[in-house]
């Protein structure tokens, strides 16, 4: 279904445009919601692009063709950028795929349709945040006629008029880049920002008393980005960049109060109050999160008798769809790489109580894809695959795959449950 992070894939990519629109870009980067006007209808919104500069130039002149003979309707045969583009979770779209239109509502950062799979016939990707694309150079689909209009590309591939140049050239400032100061934040914050591509903010943060990137992190809240006077996907890319830095500082401080946290206290709690189904579930995703925390505390679950804890959560609150979510969420998380704790979620009735969950809520795509995982986790184990294939597992996986063929995470982890039963 998607594409990994593996070396077959490209890096570099073309976008094929007119003289006007690459003007629009070049100043103001990307813009998904009017990319790939052309072709915007076959893989929904989105940066469109393609590894092959032949389609690429398709798209810069906008081909028509007239008594036999191929005529571009863009200027100068329009433009082509070389980019360089960061794929992350790519969905491969088949033809007829039912996401082909709808794959950024499902996780992916992109799609790659391959050749066939569009009315079109034509190989593309489209990336869903331009962000992630970087333009390396500007290639002119036909130089002569570019100046002819006033315009050139410069060495250092950026498409610029004539005249100023020409200025530059003769010492004036136009066309001239600025040569970059020594940047005023420190050595962190620099690095940064060079690697989330905010160089040209450093300056900007630094007239506003950001030097450091704790202050960044702490002092400079999203809505005071769009008082910067910095470009629009500069202030997209520095919003993402402040998400990143609180989510991180989010898990800092969880991973630390985790570290305190007692096994035993939540156990005694759950099992207290077994009828209430909001102190079994918040239990139960307590004891994933200390699970997922340190293998002691997975150990410590385990050992203070914490599955047949769970096992009884799930079965009293059967029809608590959330709760079951948690529950499994813990038994695929100790599950996971330990034998031992395979053997004795067995032993104490878990795969039955497991595939019971799923049956009861075959619309529920949390439960199905958990299910899925706590199914895979267990079936790494010999006895267990044959429990599980002996109490219709299969059938189980499958019917869960069927009902919820737009999720990538039931797809994904119903694809190795049944490649570990099989």
């Amino acid at each position: 279904e998607s594409v990994g992070g593996n070396g077959l894939r490209p890096n570099n990519f073309y976008h094929g445009t007119s003289v006007e629109a690459a003007w629009s870009i070049q100043a103001n980067g990307f813009d998904a919601a009017r990319s790939g006007k052309n072709a915007g209808a076959l893989l929904g919104p989105g940066v469109y692009c393609t590894a092959t500069l032949d389609k690429a130039m398709d798209y810069a002149k906008s081909v028509r063709i007239v008594h036999g003979v191929e005529v571009s309707r863009n200027p100068a045969g329009g433009i082509i950028f070389e980019l360089q583009a960061d794929l992350g979770r790519c969905k491969t779209l088949a033809a007829g795929d039912a996401m082909m239109k709808t794959w950024q509502q499902h996780g992916y950062d992109s799609a790659w349709a391959p050749q066939g799979a569009n009315r079109r016939n034509l190989a593309e990707n489209c990336i869903k945040d331009p962000a992630r694309i970087t333009i390396v150079r500007t290639i002119p689909g036909d130089t002569s006629e570019l100046k002819a209009m006033g315009m050139l590309v410069r060495p250092d591939g950026r498409l610029v008029m004539a005249g100023d140049e020409a200025a530059a050239a003769a010492g004036g400032s136009g066309g001239r880049k600025r040569k970059r100061e020594p940047p005023a934040v420190d050595a962190e914050l620099w690095e940064l920002l060079r690697e989330w591509k905010l160089e040209d903010v450093a300056d900007e943060l630094a007239n506003e008393g950001i030097k450091h990137v704790l202050v960044l992190d702490q002092e400079l809240l999203q809505a005071d980005v769009e008082q910067l006077t910095v470009g629009r996907i500069h202030k997209k890319r520095l919003c993402k960049l402040l998400a990143h830095l609180h989510a991180a500082r989010q898990e800092r401080d969880e991973q630390e109060r985790l570290k305190n946290a007692d096994v035993k206290q939540v156990l005694t709690r759950m099992l207290a109050e077994p009828v209430s189904a909001q102190v079994q579930c918040e239990g139960c995703e307590q004891l994933k999160k200390l699970g997922r925390a340190a293998p002691d505390k997975k150990t410590a679950i385990a050992a203070e008798g914490g599955i047949p804890v769970v096992l009884a959560a799930m079965k009293a609150h059967a029809g608590d769809a959330e709760m079951l979510v948690q529950g499994c969420r813990v038994l695929a998380n100790i599950a996971f790489k330990n034998d031992g704790k395979k053997t004795a979620i067995e032993a104490a009735g878990g795969i039955p109580v497991v595939l019971a969950a799923m049956k009861m809520h075959k619309g529920h795509a949390n439960v199905q894809w958990k299910g899925c995982c706590a199914l895979t986790n267990l079936a790494f184990n010999g006895d267990n695959t044959t429990a599980i294939v002996a109490s219709g597992g299969i059938p189980v996986v499958l019917v869960a795959m069927t009902a919820h063929t737009w999720h990538a995470g039931v797809q994904e982890v119903g694809c190795r449950a049944l490649s570990n039963l099989t």
